[in-house]
């Protein structure tokens, strides 16, 4: 299978790794130029669980590549989706199948004007990976992928994805109810990612305290409760005993949205917490505690001009 990873951050490179050790045709394309000489140079260097992999893999920016693909994976933060596709348009054929694993919602309404509904692919992951320097990303810990086409039918392709993955050692499920899983990681990601940014701590710190739990459980309760309202059956038991499980295992965890505001980069607040306040608007609810979270975390960003 001849695949482009878009965005070949610590979750697109991790990706790609282990897609061109199962023997697939990969190229990774982004613009951070020293990742890219670095992995041309050396090859991609991730290591899991105490073991090195060092996997020769071309890199590049989006101009470089010229082929139409069989699969596009877009892993870029939800803010770059339109601007990273646009830039590789020309790599999308009549046939290409363009897959997202991005983080919050209303992705594949972004993905649709590239391509017809029947193409796409979205779905969740619990993979963990960290960027750790050019040409370098690190994972512990087991994970999962969970899919299915966004017109929820089922297809061919959804195998061939599922067995690319497969071929480079990751676990990849075809999962009909996929909207269950992604509002249910939407719901965990806006209770973490959110308090901790705001709050300046790691996850095990977040754990620590009655109202640090308290409040990460108000932020569950507030977005399952939009999803409801929607007719996706989430389980808020499920939700709170993955987060129990990130407090103890995960305790040194600091989520994306926090290293991006301590870089002093955009965060993905409006694709998690904005897309569920708005769902919610949407529904005839109100969710004060995320809605409170969307507003210090945007007061933040504007603090460093990164909204």
């Amino acid at each position: 299978m001849k695949i482009g990873i878009v965005g070949a951050g610590a979750m697109g490179s991790f990706f790609g790794g282990h897609l061109k050790r199962g023997g697939h045709d990969v190229t990774l394309i982004d613009t951070w130029q020293d990742h890219i000489d670095a992995i041309n140079a050396h090859g991609l260097e991730i290591c899991k669980d105490g073991e090195t992999m060092q996997i020769m893999i071309p890199a590049c920016r989006p101009d470089a590549v010229q082929d139409t693909k069989d699969l596009i994976l877009v892993m870029v933060k939800s803010f770059h989706t339109e601007v990273a596709l646009q830039g590789v348009r020309g790599l999308i054929g009549p046939d290409t199948v363009i897959m997202t694993l991005q983080n919050g919602i209303g992705h594949t309404e972004k993905i649709s004007e590239f391509t017809r509904s029947a193409n796409i692919i979205h779905g969740i992951t619990t993979y963990p990976a960290d960027l750790e320097g050019p040409g370098h990303v690190s994972s512990t810990g087991q994970g999962t992928i969970k899919m299915m086409t966004a017109d929820g039918k089922d297809r061919p392709m959804l195998g061939e994805v599922r067995q690319a993955f497969a071929d480079g050692g990751l676990e990849c499920e075809i999962a009909p109810d996929v909207s269950v899983a992604i509002w249910e990681k939407l719901a965990f990601n806006a209770a973490m990612n959110g308090l901790t940014s705001i709050l300046n701590i790691n996850v095990g710190q977040l754990g620590d305290t009655d109202m640090g739990r308290d409040l990460s459980k108000a932020i569950v309760a507030e977005v399952a409760g939009v999803a409801l309202k929607k007719q996706i059956p989430v389980q808020q038991k499920r939700i709170l005993s993955t987060m129990d499980m990130a407090f103890r295992e995960h305790r040194e965890h600091l989520p994306s949205m926090y290293k991006d505001i301590k870089s002093q980069k955009p965060t993905e607040v409006e694709a998690i917490h904005g897309a569920a306040v708005r769902a919610g608007k949407e529904s005839g609810m109100s969710l004060p505690v995320c809605e409170t979270v969307y507003r210090m975390v945007r007061i933040i960003s504007g603090k460093y001009n990164i909204s």
